[in-house]
């Protein structure tokens, strides 16, 4: 707790076969993005089933300064998909004061920023949020009985750029975003209690068929 893992901004690693790589509460990861030009160190996977590439084990971790890549940037033209497919997440967290800020990050089919079950007073500002856009998925960010801030971004080729389950202590608060022309759908979105009810319904009929 309280250690910065500091990468060069001229560093490229490539993480591809590696998933769940475990952030420990109270480390930032960091890099020098805008520094005397530079665009941060570029951590990047090429593999499709990264759910994630980066997981919190507790509260206060930080990403500041980074490019993080993902597999895929495209928006494909399939609605669903199985647990084996092109899904993928950057970072996911059900920790509180997960802060995500001067990062450039792109190219995950589900999610580049995934708040779940209890990830209170996060914190995601002035990144660059882009190409996070595979049909009936693709978000920037996404809020599952969470609480988020998220402010001062710049978002670009997505589906929804922040999206939430709905579910009961699901909120966000989205101000100062810049919301650049290219989307294929709508920008914000927070789904109601008929939509994740259909949702556990098909996930149950699915467990009981197999």
């Amino acid at each position: 707790e309280g250690d910065i893992i500091f990468v060069r901004g001229e560093t490229e690693l490539d993480l591809t076969g590696q998933t769940d790589i475990r952030v420990p509460g109270g480390v930032t990861i960091a890099s020098d993005r805008g520094k005397s030009g530079s665009e941060g160190a570029l951590i990047k996977t090429d593999q499709y089933n990264t759910r994630p590439l980066f997981r919190t084990q507790g509260d206060n971790v930080r990403f500041t300064g980074l490019q993080i890549q993902g597999p895929n940037p495209f928006m494909g033209d399939h609605l669903y998909y199985t647990p084996e497919d092109i899904r993928s997440d950057g970072i996911r967290t059900t920790h509180d004061n997960l802060e995500v800020d001067n990062c450039n990050l792109w190219g995950f089919g589900y999610a580049g920023v995934n708040f779940s079950n209890g990830a209170n007073s996060g914190y995601v500002h002035h990144n660059f949020m882009h190409h996070t856009q595979l049909a009936g998925l693709g978000y920037s960010v996404v809020i599952n009985q969470s609480d988020v801030l998220i402010e001062a971004n710049r978002f670009n080729n997505g589906r929804h750029h922040i999206a939430s389950s709905g579910r009961p202590g699901s909120s966000y608060e989205a101000r100062y975003n810049l919301i650049l022309e290219n989307a294929n759908s709508h920008h914000f979105d927070m789904h109601g209690a008929r939509d994740y009810e259909k949702r556990d319904q098909m996930a149950v009929y699915k467990f009981d068929e197999s």
